[in-house]
């Protein structure tokens, strides 16, 4: 009985090491700001898999052989082919893009009925060149104050940063910061947000039909992410 047990449990350790898989992961990089690139594609032309980086530029991706080969691409940025070889465990490889002087004729073809399948209702992905005509006060734009002029949406008080969202109150609005929940939004007795338009990457506001990860809400959610920065040199901005 007992040389069964061993015999059954040695069987079991040879299947789960012939069924494991390696990984391959790491983030990708814009070559001169070490900004992330949010959403660049990874696939594997042997294999014919692939995945995209998430909004911190990650990416992982299931190795099937032991050699692959990768073609990284984004847009506005060159292509880069990476061939590994002979992986025998979890690797990391961190991938830089150097942004792409020109780009190639792209011709896109598509029916009515696939377009209308990706049409997220209710989201809004607002354009950060928006700010630059808005009013302002005092020389401050406010990415508060550009969504107000959406349809539907209204300010809570004239001269403050709150949002009224389809008629509804100001608590129920959802504001995301880098992946945290904000709870106050407003400084100088709410006179200005507390988001900085210069260090904006990128928002998008829903005003209905909200994706399952946010939660419950009634009126709306702001996801706003900030600019990493340039990791390689020291800059700044200055306005008067």
């Amino acid at each position: 009985m007992k040389q069964k047990i061993t015999l059954l449990f040695l069987f079991l350790i040879v299947c789960g090491g012939v069924n494991a898989q390696n990984t391959l992961s790491g983030y990708i990089y814009d070559a001169k700001s070490r900004e992330p690139l949010i959403g660049a594609t990874i696939f594997d032309s042997l294999t014919q898999t692939g995945t995209t980086a998430n909004e911190f530029g990650y990416y992982r991706l299931a190795l099937k052989k032991k050699t692959i080969g990768l073609r990284i691409s984004y847009v506005g940025y060159q292509t880069t082919t990476i061939v590994l070889s002979d992986i025998q465990k979890d690797t990391v490889v961190n991938i830089v893009l150097a942004p792409s002087v020109s780009l190639a004729t792209v011709t896109i073809i598509g029916n009515r009925d696939n377009n209308i399948e990706t049409i997220q209702p209710g989201k809004v992905n607002v354009p950060l060149e928006r700010l630059q005509g808005i009013p302002s006060v005092g020389g401050e734009r406010d990415i508060l104050k550009a969504l107000s002029v959406l349809p539907g949406v209204a300010n809570g008080a004239e001269g403050t940063s709150s949002l009224l969202v389809r008629g509804g109150g100001q608590d129920q609005n959802l504001f995301i910061l880098d992946g945290a929940n904000t709870y106050n939004t407003g400084h100088l007795l709410n006179f200005t947000s507390i988001f900085n338009p210069d260090a904006l990457k990128k928002v998008d506001f829903y005003k209905g039909g909200f994706p399952a990860r946010f939660g419950g809400r009634l009126s709306s959610v702001v996801d706003v992410t900030f600019r990493e920065g340039n990791k390689q040199h020291f800059e700044g901005k200055f306005e008067i």
